[in-house]
């Protein structure tokens, strides 16, 4: 186990296995949204329980991802306001198409 982890480690990010934008966004709103300490009520969206600043630390963190290569994104990394826009249009995406939050 100890040698698969020093395997991956070793590997570039375009080398590491990927794991899909929408579960990466998955893990990271749970994260926050966990970390805020208040519990969400049923009858309310995640999207709208969600604070600007915590949304905006969402949104950071996915421009980060992308930034390292550690979440897939096939344009230029290095045109970050086109990473910043792209990661903002992901998580409105993911509050609309994933179940998962609903």
């Amino acid at each position: 186990m100890e040698n698969e982890n020093a395997n991956t480690e070793a590997q570039t990010p375009e080398e590491r296995p990927k794991r899909s934008q929408r579960d990466l966004v998955f893990d990271l709103v749970s994260r926050v949204s966990a970390a805020s300490g208040r519990e969400r009520p049923t009858d309310t969206h995640v999207k709208d329980f969600l604070t600007k600043d915590e949304k905006k630390a969402i949104r950071g963190a996915i421009f980060d991802l992308i930034q390292s290569g550690d979440m897939s994104y096939k344009k230029d990394r290095s045109d970050a306001p086109k990473v910043r826009k792209y990661a903002s249009c992901l998580l409105c995406d993911a509050f609309k198409k994933d179940s998962r939050y609903n």
